[in-house]
């Protein structure tokens, strides 16, 4: 895959076809074209995915608008967030607010990597904060594909509209494991946690779908109806050639 860009800041967008990517294709549907810009601080000896270390920040095309993307990628440790990832995404939020461009999050995550210790707290919980000044002048759209835990859900409510997927997705502060600790062993989470429930009780979950391409559909769809501006196009000069390995 060719990808090609220019620094902003510590980070840079790069043009790369998502159709190419094995873990990237699963959103191929979600964009007009699979060509999309990804943001990352780019490293030439580890591969795409490392580079995105269990959060992917890109923008691609819906309905010819330019619209971001910030998705947990599971299978690095867990989706969750560290301080290198916590600080792109904040970065990505400010290019996007600068920008007014409309973000989408999908979110299966474990929350904050705590194996980095006491000082990935403040970079992760300054999503929030990037989120709060987003959110008066952008749209925001959140998902829960799968278990969203801890920061994920505090994400996870300040979407302007928020979906989740049946019998699949879960919400909470906490993992099963400390919640059977307060609640104790017979008290089902995943019942307890799950969105369907979360959507009967309380109007944390707006609605609930059947699999992850039905939110891709519902987001596109929720999006042709809101005026995102005129066309926006990144104004960096794309120079530097750069191959990046799945």
């Amino acid at each position: 895959m060719q990808a090609r860009g220019k620094i902003m800041n510590k980070y840079y967008f790069f043009h790369g076809d998502i159709s190419e990517v094995v873990f990237l294709k699963q959103y191929q549907s979600l964009f007009d074209s699979p060509v999309c810009s990804f943001y990352i601080n780019p490293d030439d000896h580890m591969s795409l995915r490392k580079e995105f270390d269990g959060l992917i920040t890109l923008v691609g095309k819906v309905n010819g608008q330019e619209v971001g993307l910030i998705a947990c990628d599971f299978k690095i440790y867990g989706g969750s967030f560290g301080v290198e990832s916590s600080d792109r995404v904040c970065a990505f939020l400010r290019e996007m607010k600068r920008r007014k461009i409309p973000v989408m999050f999908f979110l299966e995550t474990i929350g904050v990597r705590i194996m980095e210790g006491r000082k990935v707290f403040p970079h992760a919980f300054s999503i929030l904060r990037e989120l709060k000044e987003f959110v008066q002048d952008n749209l925001f759209m959140t998902a829960a594909v799968g278990s969203c835990l801890g920061l994920g859900a505090l994400i996870f409510e300040i979407g302007d509209y928020r979906f989740g997927i049946k019998s699949k997705s879960t919400l909470n502060l906490t993992g099963p494991e400390v919640f059977k600790m307060f609640f104790g062993k017979t008290v089902d989470f995943e019942k307890m946690a799950s969105v369907e429930k979360q959507q009967h009780i309380s109007a944390l979950v707006h609605e609930n779908v059947e699999d992850k391409q039905e939110v891709m559909e519902r987001m596109r769809e929720i999006l042709s109806y809101q005026n995102v501006g005129a066309e926006q196009v990144l104004d960096y000069p794309l120079e530097e050639s750069y191959v990046f390995a799945n």
